[in-house]
């Protein structure tokens, strides 16, 4: 008659933890923090997207240190130039940050949201702190040192809304001349207030620090160095209200220096 062997306890727990911690050892070490990830085609150039640990899109961050320390969220087709998106921090769409022939750095060190096709030129949008919408700051030092809200295509020019404090609407603050040898300037150190279709014209609001309305401002140093509320469909004609500091109303001041202040 064979005698049943009981297997002692003590051997079945010791297997069963050897079992469980090699099932813990062969599982993959959870993701605690987000992951760098690099699209194809990007991250091409001297230290190129060395120490990131952001996400890149596909064909982005071309250029010596492109990408340079990254920690933010970039799209396609973005950051192309010497330094562009390099201490990114923020989000970049598709299309956006690229330099010009006169030199890179688009969007160097921005800890803003910058949608798609946004911020081509030398030094565009850089030290950017705001949001920029699609299409815009297009043009040498466009909305570097922006900290406003920037609308749908918005600081078209050479410093167009560098320096800008405030909120700049739609097809906003539009000049002609989009490199640094041009005079644009639209809304360059602006702080007031501009509303959709407003300061189109080379130092349109140049300095502006008053409330503009809807399609207001538009000519030349129209509203360059105002301090004062503007309302809707005023200030339309060359000079009509250089260094303004009363309250315009609506549909006013429309000839040429109808409202400039006398030095």
């Amino acid at each position: 008659m064979l005698k049943e062997r009981r297997i002692p306890i003590l051997f079945l727990t010791l297997c069963l933890l050897g079992v469980v911690a090699y099932s813990f050892a062969a599982e993959p070490p959870a993701a605690s923090a987000k992951q760098p990830l690099v699209g194809e085609g990007s991250c091409t150039g001297d230290r190129a997207c060395e120490g990131l640990t952001g996400r890149v899109g596909n064909n982005s961050c071309i250029g010596d240190f492109a990408c340079l320390n990254d920690t933010g969220e970039i799209g396609d087709g973005s950051c192309h130039g010497f330094r562009a998106c390099q201490d990114n921090t923020g989000e970049v769409g598709v299309d956006s940050c690229h330099g010009s022939s006169v030199g890179g750095t688009a969007c160097l060190a921005n800890n803003g949201e910058i949608e798609d096709h946004s911020c081509h030129g030398f030094e565009g949008c850089l030290l950017n702190g705001g949001h920029v919408k699609n299409g815009s700051c297009i043009g040498d030092f466009a909305c570097e040192l922006n900290n406003g809200r920037i609308g749908r295509l918005s600081c078209y020019g050479a410093r167009a809304c560098q320096g800008s404090s405030d909120s700049v609407g739609d097809n906003a603050c539009v000049a002609r001349g989009p490199t640094r040898y041009d005079t644009s300037d639209a809304c360059f150190g602006n702080s007031g207030r501009i509303r959709s279709d407003s300061c189109i014209g080379i130092r349109a609001c140049y300095a502006n620090a008053g409330d503009i309305g809807k399609k207001s401002c538009n000519a030349e140093l129209a509203c360059a160095d105002n301090t004062g509320p503007i309302g809707s469909k005023s200030c339309n004609a060359i000079q009509a209200c250089q260094q303004n500091d009363s309250d315009i109303g609506h549909k006013q001041c429309n000839d040429f220096q109808a409202c400039v202040r006398p030095d």
